[in-house]
Parts: structure tokens; C-alpha cells; sequence
């Protein structure tokens, strides 16, 4: 976990960030836009998992805030495993599905 929360993550399979009263996470990609929308609804901790349609694909990532920085419960991680699963599968239904309807569109077309 190396701090980078869920605006940098880049693909850790977990990442615990905090943020700091004055900002200290402002040099790291993405924190800086957001510090002080987290400060305005009082968010200090984020937890954030990748979202893998498929191995090493990274489709996006889901964020759990909260107003202190916290170490997971097993339930927490559970909890994000099912939700980064049903997410993935969501993502690559939708994939197929606009796949089978830009095929179907440009097949109309000859």
C-alpha cells in the first residue's frame, strides 16, 4: 500500500491512502485536483481496488472513503472483491454488447 489512493492506484490489487489536513499527497497524480472536494465532505481515508474486466486489463477501480484513514475488516475485503467482480462483469457485458451492435450496424451498411 503505498499511499496513492484511488487517483493514482495505476493497477495495485489494494491501495490505502490519507489525506492529510494541509494536502501532503499534493505532488502525487490526481490528488491535487481533488483535495479540497475530499476536505469539503471531510474525507481523511481511501481504499481503493482495481477493476480487471480481464487479467492486467484495468477497466477501473472502486473507492471506499472514508473520514479517517483505517486498515480494512475482512468483510470490507470481501465486500470489494464481489463488488470489483460484478463490476467487471457489467464492463465486459457492456463491451459484447456494443461490439454485437457496432457489427450488426456496419453489417446493416453493405
Amino acid at each position: 500500500m503505498d499511499g496513492r489512493g484511488s487517483l493514482g492506484g495505476g493497477g495495485e490489487k489494494a491501495c490505502r491512502a490519507s489525506l492529510p489536513e494541509h494536502g501532503a499527497h499534493a505532488g502525487v497524480a490526481g490528488w491535487l485536483a481533488c483535495t479540497s472536494l475530499a476536505l469539503e465532505y471531510d474525507y481523511r481515508g481511501c481504499l481503493s481496488f482495481p477493476v480487471e474486466t480481464l487479467p492486467g486489463t484495468l477497466a477501473g477501480s472502486l473507492a471506499m472513503y472514508g473520514k479517517e484513514p483505517w486498515a480494512p475488516w475482512a468483510q470490507e475485503l470481501e465486500l470489494a472483491a464481489t463488488l470489483t467482480q460484478s463490476e467487471a462483469i457489467i464492463i465486459l457485458r457492456h463491451q459484447e454488447t456494443q461490439e454485437r451492435v457496432e457489427r450488426g450496424v456496419s453489417g446493416a451498411r453493405r
